[in-house]
């Protein structure tokens, strides 16, 4: 799982490199946030 993390965050990072003027960045932090919650659940 942690692992999936990780390629998430990635994912994330490059989205907002790629698109930084995209709204879809704080959709993307927030999902993150939920999986790492759950995760560490």
């Amino acid at each position: 799982m942690l692992f999936f993390v990780v390629i998430t965050l990635l994912i994330t990072a490059f989205t907002d490199i790629l698109y930084p003027k995209s709204q879809n960045s704080n959709k993307n932090i927030l999902f993150f946030l939920i999986l790492l919650f759950f995760v560490e659940k």
